[in-house]
């Protein structure tokens, strides 16, 4: 089953075996170890020629907070070449119940081919953001220290939280 296909309501989340799960997967799809928690795996359903899953080792929530300093230490790490993604679990993750990232060669999604129109929202000595029209959304965009982007995106989620609270 194609993961973008995959059924993710509740009961069927509880009846499957999780297959991002180490016990779970196939021998073909054992990755390499990425920092403390993460192995990274190929997508056995890519949407990119490049298309890697970088999940926990453990059965943990799908939360940002889970994440994003691996996240930035990964794409730190690949020097600019992969972009990761967090896909939330109400955002049509496959996997809403397991921690997860995606990662794939920068340049090549659709809305990152399709971004223009960039607007400086802010700037500081450690920290830009950029406000990108994509082809089928907005794309904040924050470039500098590793602190600086984690701090940033922490706070853009806060805003955004209470916007849609409010």
């Amino acid at each position: 089953q194609a993961s973008t296909t995959a059924t993710i309501d509740g009961w069927s989340l509880k009846e499957r075996a999780c297959f991002l799960c180490p016990a779970n997967q196939p021998v073909e799809e054992r990755g390499i170890p990425f920092g403390d928690d993460l192995v990274v795996l190929p997508n056995p359903a890519p949407i990119t020629p490049l298309h890697l899953v970088l999940a926990s080792r453990r059965h943990v929530d799908q939360t940002l907070d889970g994440c994003l300093d691996a996240a930035i230490a990964f794409a730190l790490a690949t020097a600019g070449h992969l972009t990761v993604l967090y896909n939330g679990p109400r955002c049509g993750a496959s996997a809403p119940d397991h921690l997860h990232l995606q990662a794939f060669e920068s340049g090549s999604a659709p809305d990152e081919r399709a971004l223009r129109g960039g607007r400086i929202l802010g700037r500081s000595e450690e920290l830009t953001m950029t406000s990108h029209r994509g082809s089928s959304r907005h794309v904040l965009e924050l470039c500098g220290t590793e602190i600086a982007v984690a701090n940033g995106v922490r706070a853009a989620v806060r805003v955004i939280g209470e916007a849609l609270s409010a």
